[in-house]
């Protein structure tokens, strides 16, 4: 479907002359996406919207359809034979699904409580790591509709039948004076949470 923040993303890309291809849903249900790409970014696209599309009949018939399970089965065989998965926004929940990762969004569900966040800019922090070494020691996000993840407890990850997976945060909500601007309400929810998680799998890898 139409997504303003794929539009957003390729903006970026060409501003800052990253080279990149755009990939539609036929590309990805062939599969063998390693013989032509390094790394996937999915902008900020529903898991819903990813895997069905537009409907037949709907609109002409190339611009129907999603992944299916055939292009779902093709990014998780590209990512366990080495490729790069990126995800931004409400394509981590799909990849998260995906990919089985011991991963809970405190922000959706009980566990958010009177937690809320509409539109505001939001202080985090980088982590030591090569790939965040030319980051501020801190810098501000925007954040809106956006996650805060936790790793699964033991016993989630049981009743969730989750395997434990490597992983590693690389960026987290700031622990204290976490609202730089706007408005957040009961900001310990998020506070100390990971807004970056890099996942293994297999030979490649995934980042949220």
């Amino acid at each position: 479907r139409g997504s303003m923040d794929e539009g957003w993303m390729r903006y970026v890309f060409d501003t800052f002359e990253v080279p990149y291809q755009t990939v539609r849903n036929e590309m990805l249900r062939a599969g063998a996406i390693g013989e032509f790409i390094d790394v996937l970014v999915i902008p900020s696209i529903s898991g819903s919207q990813l895997d069905e599309g537009r409907s037949p009949g709907s609109v002409a018939p190339q611009y129907t359809r999603g992944l299916d399970p055939e292009g779902a089965v093709a990014v998780e065989e590209f990512v366990r034979s080495g490729g790069t998965l990126i995800t931004v926004g409400s394509s981590s929940q799909w990849a998260i699904d995906l990919f089985e990762l011991p991963l809970v969004d405190v922000t959706r569900g009980d566990e958010a409580g009177e937690f809320s966040c509409p539109g505001s800019l939001l202080r985090a922090i980088p982590e030591e790591a090569p790939i965040t070494a030319d980051l501020p020691s801190s810098l501000g996000l925007f954040f809106s509709r956006s996650s805060a993840w936790r790793e699964m407890t033991a016993d989630e990850r049981v009743a969730a039948r989750r395997e434990e997976v490597q992983m590693r945060t690389l960026l987290t909500y700031a622990p204290s004076r976490l609202l730089l601007s706007g408005y957040c309400k009961a900001p310990e929810t998020i506070e100390g949470r990971a807004a970056w998680v890099q996942a293994s799998h297999g030979e490649g890898e995934v980042h949220l």
